[in-house]
């Protein structure tokens, strides 16, 4: 993958945010940055929040109140840290999201934010980067930064390269809310099917 040097310092930016979630909640290999931050950064723009992926088979380490309670702990404290990281002098406080009501949501055991990060864990517990980005229901936010570096499937690269936003999966119509805050969210973009062939309607 080529990147311009403004790019690279981007993504060095971002495996510096990867460890100090890894810091904030114990945890090594099992998170990694995905979706919008890498995606911003590839499309040269600049990220204002970031996502967690918590992946691999279940441990106690993996656990709601696990994960819960190393949060808590670093949120109570005054951290200087987490303002010179992310350059936010917001006060940061832990919400807790433990269920999702939407069908497109479902998938999702808990969410815990904190600031401008969320700490996400999918039910499916996929084991790689590949296999959680997979879960993701537009091909565009197929990325990740892990330990060894940047990662984004040939789809992913395509919307990006051809102003695409890709539909992965079926989305029923109660869930057209999701198609339209992606219009918004991309107004340049074209939002179609997986396969590529008509744009996606809703009438």
């Amino acid at each position: 993958m080529n990147l311009i040097p403004q790019q690279q310092d981007a993504i060095r930016r971002l495996r510096d945010v990867l460890a100090h979630g890894r810091e904030m909640t114990g945890l090594n290999d099992e998170l990694i940055l995905a979706g919008g931050a890498v995606r911003d950064v590839l499309m040269g723009r600049s990220p204002r929040d970031y996502d967690f992926c918590i992946i691999g088979d279940y441990t106690p380490a993996l656990d709601y109140d696990a994960v819960r309670e190393r949060l808590l702990k670093v949120v109570a404290a005054e951290n200087a840290e987490q303002v010179a990281v992310f350059g936010s002098g917001r006060e940061i406080k832990l919400e807790e999201y433990a269920t999702y009501n939407s069908e497109t949501e479902a998938r999702i055991d808990y969410v815990f934010k904190a600031g401008l990060m969320d700490f996400i864990r999918y039910r499916e517990q996929p084991r790689t980067g590949l296999q959680q980005v997979r879960l993701f229901d537009a091909c565009i936010n197929q990325c990740w930064v892990d330990s060894e570096g940047l990662h984004a499937t040939p789809e992913c690269l395509n919307d990006i390269g051809n102003g695409l936003v890709t539909i992965t999966r079926n989305i029923e119509q109660d869930s057209a809310g999701r198609v339209e805050a992606l219009r918004v969210k991309f107004p340049t973009h074209r939002v179609i099917t997986l396969d590529m062939q008509q744009p996606l309607k809703w009438d």
